[in-house]
Order: structure tokens, then C-alpha cells, then sequence
């Protein structure tokens, strides 16, 4: 039942999603993206610990410094493909995390090593080439494409940090605090470089969207991957792409050719054996 987490997260996130490409369009700049991700989620955390006297002490600083390195790093290069790319295509790329696990694996661990992880990768790098077809994207769109799977590299890395925090018995809201102020702090370190734009109140509502969807996706997330099953989790995190989309083709009026949708399929189907070829 844990894992089942997983399906709210990826309602929560694939609305954060469609929030970061609103204000996107919208004129709000990246360090404000990330600085309204992060800062809802420090604010209401902190303050619920406050009032039930909580202890905001972390477990293993170590972990915690891993997960979130990889973490923020990974949400940059998300939000940057999901600026500059189809909202649906930056989701897809974002969440290709266990190919790259699944081939880290294959390559440096002799124990673990078996065909049809092997297989499972090349089937979901295969579904990527699908997608992107050299050729049809500019220069510009083929950077971002790269910044979209690096994201997904990163983020299955932090979530290996996640699980190993759940191991220790780390408390899900901890996670998220710590993950948040990161977010947060690297918002503001980047501020003088980004330049603060003047935007609308509208603007605004939808940067205050990104941090609660944010807040609640994070929360159900790691629930999920701490608690839960991590193939089932791994498994149910690719409805984020059916999610999204969904959001893609109502609030954007994208169109999805047939070779994307072919290409999608392909790499939940890759994904999903990654997972279970882990699990064996």
C-alpha cells in the first residue's frame, strides 16, 4: 500500500509540471521557479514541526547532503527542458531514471549483471531515439532534450539516496525539509546571475502553485520510495507521464504525433523491465 503513494505523487507533480511551464511562458525566470518550489514547502514544514515540537535534527547528514545534491541538480535541468521543450516530451525525458540505473548496474556490478536488463536498457534508449529523431529538432531543442535525460540520470540517483535514508528510518518530512531548503538556497545563490523579473499577481498565484503541487508531490514520494516496494514504486512514478500527458494536450493544445506516443509506450514498457530486472 505504500507505494501506492506513488499515483498521488504523480498527480501532484505533473501539476507542478504544467505550474513551472505557466510561469515559464509567463515571464518568470528559473532561480524563481526554484526559490517558490522550495520556499512553501520549508515555511509550512518548519512550522508544523514548530508547533508539534518535532526535532528537525537529520539522521545521516551525509545522505542527506547526497540526496539532495543530486536532487537539485536534477530539478534544474527539469525545469530548464520543461521550459523549453513540449510539456509531455520533458516529462518523458525527466523520468527515464531506472534505464540509467538498470545500465550503471550492468556495467559496473558483475554480480547483477543478466540479458534482459540489457535488453530492457537498449529497448528504452531505443524508445528515446524514437522520440527525439535526430534530425527533426533545431540545435537548441536537441541541448535540452540531453539536459532532460541527464535530469533523469540524477534523479534515480537520489532516489537510491532516498531509499537508503528510509533504511535508517529517516522521517519522510525531514527529507523533504532539508531537500527544500537546498532548492531554495540555490534559488537565491543564483538570483544575482538570473536577475529577479517584475511579474503579475497571476504570475505569482502560479509560482505559489509550484511550491504546494511541489510540497505534496515530494511528501508522497518519498513516502513512496522510503517505505514502499521500490520496483512497484518505480513502476506506478511512469503514470506521471500519462498524467502529464493528459495536462499536455487539454491546457497546452499539444499534439502528439504517433512516433511520440510509440516512443512514450516504449520507454515505460524499457523502464518497468529495468525495475523488475533490479528486483531479480
Amino acid at each position: 500500500m505504500q507505494s501506492l503513494w506513488m499515483l498521488l505523487a504523480s498527480v501532484f507533480f505533473s501539476f507542478m509540471g504544467m505550474f513551472i511551464k505557466i510561469s515559464s511562458d509567463n515571464g518568470a525566470n528559473l532561480s524563481q521557479i526554484m526559490i517558490f518550489r522550495g520556499l512553501p514547502s520549508v515555511i509550512l514544514i518548519l512550522a508544523t514541526a514548530f508547533f508539534f515540537s518535532k526535532r528537525v535534527i537529520p539522521i545521516s547528514y551525509g545522505l542527506h547532503a547526497r540526496r539532495n545534491l543530486y536532487g537539485v541538480l536534477s530539478l534544474w535541468l527539469s525545469i530548464y527542458s520543461i521550459a523549453n521543450l513540449p510539456l509531455a516530451l520533458a516529462t518523458c525525458l525527466n523520468y527515464t531514471g531506472p534505464l540509467f540505473i538498470a545500465a550503471w548496474i550492468f556495467i559496473y556490478e558483475k554480480d547483477h549483471k543478466n540479458i534482459f536488463q540489457l535488453l530492457a536498457v537498449l529497448l528504452g534508449f531505443i524508445g528515446v531515439i524514437i522520440i527525439i529523431s535526430p534530425g527533426k529538432f533545431s540545435d537548441y531543442q536537441l541541448i535540452y532534450i540531453f539536459l532532460g535525460l541527464i535530469s533523469g540520470a540524477l534523479s534515480a540517483l537520489a532516489m537510491m539516496q532516498i531509499k537508503e535514508l528510509g533504511k535508517l528510518g529517516e522521517l519522510e518530512w525531514r527529507i523533504v525539509l532539508y531537500f527544500s531548503i537546498t532548492i531554495t538556497i540555490s534559488g537565491v545563490l543564483a538570483s544575482p546571475i538570473d536577475s529577479w523579473r517584475s511579474i503579475n499577481k497571476t504570475s505569482y498565484l502560479y509560482l505559489i502553485g509550484i511550491g504546494i503541487s511541489g510540497l505534496f508531490g515530494q511528501l508522497s514520494l518519498t513516502r513512496a520510495f522510503a517505505s514502499g516496494s521500490t520496483f512497484l514504486t518505480a513502476t506506478l512514478q511512469y503514470t506521471i507521464i500519462i498524467f502529464s500527458n493528459i495536462i499536455a494536450v487539454i491546457f497546452f493544445l499539444e499534439r502528439l504525433e504517433i512516433k511520440n506516443i510509440i516512443g512514450m509506450i516504449i520507454i515505460i514498457i524499457a523502464s518497468i523491465a529495468s525495475g523488475y530486472s533490479l528486483r531479480r
